[in-house]
């Protein structure tokens, strides 16, 4: 395997981190691997720090915890304190680091717990695409779909919560409601609102956790 030189371990952190959190260990890896078979852990830990110090220094990766929930908090401290940890913590593992050991790094350009934030309007935008095509096909379903017992059965129960507020709804103001010329879009309108919500609920509790 050919090992690669310091400056190219340090250009392939940077740009992996543009993309992805980088953990400690996975760095530790690839210095073991530059260094070769006969490195100890403490060369390895030394090689690392020194290669991370620029980096730190020069803002293109930062220090942080992982927080439950997936977002990160950055690391107080001066770069060298920051490094101090690292060193500390690294030492008292008494072991390889392994995957969310002591710390992770993210790119300086992107702010502490991005990651979370994009994939929290990710889903959003997701639950309201579902909701809009849920909604649509149930409305062309019963618009265009044979008539049969099953079909009436099935739609009628899938099309409930919008009818269900359009009729509280028309209880409460009278001029408004089933009958009067908008009401299937009303309801219509109205299961868009309550199925993007359902798979906001079922794409929040499901989503992959870090």
């Amino acid at each position: 395997m050919k090992r690669e030189k310091p400056a190219d371990l340090q250009r392939r952190w940077v740009a992996e981190g543009r993309k992805n959190d980088l953990g400690l260990w996975w760095m530790a890896r690839d210095v073991r691997q530059s260094l070769g078979p006969r490195a100890s852990e403490d060369d390895v830990r030394a090689r690392t720090l020194d290669l991370l110090r620029p980096l730190l220094d020069a803002g293109e990766l930062r220090a942080a915890g992982l927080l439950p929930g997936g977002k990160f908090a950055e690391w107080k401290g001066s770069v060298e304190e920051q490094l101090h940890r690292i060193d500390s913590d690294w030492r008292a593992l008494e072991r390889k680091p392994s995957l969310g050991d002591v710390v992770w790094f993210i790119a300086g350009a992107r702010p502490a717990g991005s990651g979370a934030r994009t994939s929290g309007w990710r889903i959003l935008v997701l639950s309201l695409l579902c909701g809009v095509v849920t909604s649509v096909a149930i409305f062309l379903a019963e618009v265009y779909a044979p008539n049969s017992h099953l079909k009436t059965a099935v739609l009628d129960a899938l099309a409930r919560p919008g009818a269900i507020i359009l009729a509280a709804v028309s209880a409460r103001w009278p001029h408004t409601g089933p009958g009067v010329p908008g009401s299937a879009q009303a309801v219509l309108a109205l299961n868009f609102v309550v199925y993007s919500i359902a798979w906001l609920a079922a794409l929040l509790v499901f989503r992959p956790r870090r």
